[in-house]
Protein backbone atom coordinates (compact mmCIF):
# COMPACT_ATOMS: atom_id res chain seq x y z
CA UNK A 1 0.00 0.00 0.00
CA UNK A 2 1.29 3.97 -1.10
CA UNK A 3 0.02 6.24 1.55
CA UNK A 4 -0.41 8.94 -1.12
CA UNK A 5 -1.55 12.02 1.31
CA UNK A 6 -2.26 12.55 4.90
CA UNK A 7 -4.74 14.78 5.36
CA UNK A 8 -6.02 17.32 8.31
CA UNK A 9 -9.29 18.22 7.88
CA UNK A 10 -11.88 18.67 10.35
CA UNK A 11 -14.50 17.93 8.24
CA UNK A 12 -12.85 14.61 7.11
CA UNK A 13 -15.01 12.74 4.22
CA UNK A 14 -16.29 15.21 2.76
CA UNK A 15 -16.98 16.12 -1.44
CA UNK A 16 -13.69 17.61 -1.87
CA UNK A 17 -12.00 14.62 -0.71
CA UNK A 18 -14.24 11.99 -2.54
CA UNK A 19 -14.01 13.60 -5.63
CA UNK A 20 -10.64 15.78 -6.48
CA UNK A 21 -8.47 14.14 -4.10
CA UNK A 22 -9.40 10.82 -4.84
CA UNK A 23 -9.55 10.98 -8.45
CA UNK A 24 -6.31 13.08 -8.40
CA UNK A 25 -4.30 10.35 -6.78
CA UNK A 26 -6.67 7.32 -7.92
CA UNK A 27 -6.99 6.74 -4.37
CA UNK A 28 -8.04 2.96 -3.62
CA UNK A 29 -8.46 3.12 -0.21
CA UNK A 30 -9.33 5.70 2.46
CA UNK A 31 -8.55 5.50 6.51
CA UNK A 32 -10.22 7.98 8.13
CA UNK A 33 -8.58 7.86 11.70
CA UNK A 34 -10.46 9.29 14.20
CA UNK A 35 -10.44 7.33 17.60
CA UNK A 36 -13.87 8.93 18.94
CA UNK A 37 -15.85 8.09 15.31
CA UNK A 38 -14.33 4.52 15.82
CA UNK A 39 -17.12 4.26 18.88
CA UNK A 40 -20.05 5.82 17.50
CA UNK A 41 -21.35 3.23 15.38
CA UNK A 42 -24.27 5.94 14.02
CA UNK A 43 -21.45 8.55 13.24
CA UNK A 44 -19.31 6.21 11.31
CA UNK A 45 -22.40 4.90 9.16
CA UNK A 46 -23.15 8.61 8.29
CA UNK A 47 -19.45 9.50 7.53
CA UNK A 48 -19.99 6.11 5.12
CA UNK A 49 -21.90 7.34 3.20
CA UNK A 50 -20.10 10.56 1.85
CA UNK A 51 -17.71 7.57 0.70
CA UNK A 52 -17.17 7.14 -3.45
CA UNK A 53 -17.98 3.87 -4.51
CA UNK A 54 -14.98 3.00 -6.43
CA UNK A 55 -13.07 3.39 -2.97
CA UNK A 56 -12.79 1.44 0.07
CA UNK A 57 -13.05 3.39 2.94
CA UNK A 58 -12.50 2.51 6.50
CA UNK A 59 -12.88 4.03 9.81
CA UNK A 60 -10.04 2.90 12.90
CA UNK A 61 -8.09 4.29 15.51
CA UNK A 62 -4.55 5.61 15.62
CA UNK A 63 -4.02 1.96 17.32
CA UNK A 64 -5.50 -0.02 14.29
CA UNK A 65 -4.04 2.51 11.74
CA UNK A 66 -0.67 1.69 13.02
CA UNK A 67 -1.56 -2.00 12.88
CA UNK A 68 -2.69 -1.97 9.69
CA UNK A 69 0.70 -0.36 8.68
CA UNK A 70 2.78 -3.14 10.57
CA UNK A 71 1.32 -5.73 8.37
CA UNK A 72 3.37 -7.04 5.71
CA UNK A 73 0.88 -7.97 3.34
CA UNK A 74 -0.38 -4.54 3.36
CA UNK A 75 2.81 -3.10 2.74
CA UNK A 76 3.27 -5.45 -0.56
CA UNK A 77 0.21 -3.94 -2.29
CA UNK A 78 0.19 -1.67 -4.80
CA UNK A 79 -2.82 0.02 -3.98
CA UNK A 80 -2.92 3.86 -3.66
CA UNK A 81 -4.33 5.03 -0.18
CA UNK A 82 -5.20 7.85 1.90
CA UNK A 83 -5.50 8.93 5.47
CA UNK A 84 -8.02 11.34 6.75
CA UNK A 85 -7.42 12.44 10.51
CA UNK A 86 -9.89 15.33 12.26
CA UNK A 87 -7.02 17.41 13.98
CA UNK A 88 -3.65 18.24 14.32
CA UNK A 89 -3.70 16.47 17.67
CA UNK A 90 -5.04 13.37 15.68
CA UNK A 91 -1.88 13.42 13.57
CA UNK A 92 0.12 13.68 16.52
CA UNK A 93 -0.71 10.83 17.63
CA UNK A 94 -0.66 8.74 14.87
CA UNK A 95 2.95 9.18 13.95
CA UNK A 96 3.88 9.01 17.50
CA UNK A 97 2.18 5.74 17.73
CA UNK A 98 3.07 4.25 13.46
CA UNK A 99 6.15 6.64 13.43
CA UNK A 100 6.56 8.36 9.87
CA UNK A 101 4.18 7.24 7.20
CA UNK A 102 4.36 10.11 4.78
CA UNK A 103 6.87 12.76 3.68
CA UNK A 104 4.24 15.38 3.90
CA UNK A 105 1.17 16.11 6.02
CA UNK A 106 -1.12 18.55 4.20
CA UNK A 107 -3.78 20.16 6.41
CA UNK A 108 -6.90 21.92 4.88
CA UNK A 109 -9.83 23.12 6.30
CA UNK A 110 -9.23 23.86 9.92
CA UNK A 111 -12.00 26.14 11.13
CA UNK A 112 -10.84 29.27 12.29
CA UNK A 113 -12.56 30.06 15.67
CA UNK A 114 -11.32 30.83 19.13
CA UNK A 115 -8.11 30.74 20.20
CA UNK A 116 -7.08 30.35 16.40
CA UNK A 117 -4.73 32.72 14.73
CA UNK A 118 -4.68 33.47 11.27
CA UNK A 119 -0.77 31.44 9.72
CA UNK A 120 -1.20 31.97 6.08
CA UNK A 121 -4.49 32.55 3.91
CA UNK A 122 -7.22 30.23 4.89
CA UNK A 123 -5.46 28.53 7.45
CA UNK A 124 -6.06 29.30 11.12
CA UNK A 125 -4.04 27.43 14.02
CA UNK A 126 -4.13 27.64 18.14
CA UNK A 127 -0.23 27.91 19.46
CA UNK A 128 -0.81 24.23 20.72
CA UNK A 129 -1.43 23.20 17.06
CA UNK A 130 1.90 25.98 16.16
CA UNK A 131 4.07 23.54 18.57
CA UNK A 132 2.62 20.91 17.67
CA UNK A 133 3.56 21.07 13.70
CA UNK A 134 6.61 22.21 14.48
CA UNK A 135 7.19 19.20 16.60
CA UNK A 136 5.79 16.89 14.40
CA UNK A 137 7.66 18.69 11.01
CA UNK A 138 11.26 18.53 12.94
CA UNK A 139 10.69 14.68 14.38
CA UNK A 140 9.93 13.27 10.86
CA UNK A 141 11.08 15.53 8.81
CA UNK A 142 7.89 16.08 7.34
CA UNK A 143 6.78 18.66 4.84
CA UNK A 144 3.98 20.37 6.74
CA UNK A 145 1.99 22.06 3.53
CA UNK A 146 -1.80 23.80 3.74
CA UNK A 147 -3.77 22.88 0.58
CA UNK A 148 -8.04 22.65 -0.21
CA UNK A 149 -7.38 21.11 -3.68
CA UNK A 150 -5.06 19.13 -4.86
CA UNK A 151 -4.16 21.36 -8.10
CA UNK A 152 -3.94 24.24 -5.18
CA UNK A 153 -0.18 25.84 -5.04
CA UNK A 154 0.94 24.10 -1.80
CA UNK A 155 1.73 26.96 1.35
CA UNK A 156 4.74 25.63 4.08
CA UNK A 157 3.16 25.69 6.96
CA UNK A 158 6.67 25.77 8.91
CA UNK A 159 7.98 28.64 6.78
CA UNK A 160 4.89 30.36 7.75
CA UNK A 161 5.38 29.76 11.22
CA UNK A 162 8.70 31.15 11.06
CA UNK A 163 7.85 34.35 9.40
CA UNK A 164 5.49 34.84 11.60
CA UNK A 165 2.31 33.56 11.31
Amino acid sequence: MKICFCRVDNRLLHGQVTNAWTRKYKIRQIFVVDDELCKDDIARRVLMLASPARVNTRVCSAEQMTDVLQQKEVCRNNAKAAILLKTIKDAKRLFDKAGKITDTLILGGISCGIGRHKVCERLFLSEEEKRIVKEIAGKYHLRVEHRILPGDVPVDVVRCLENGG
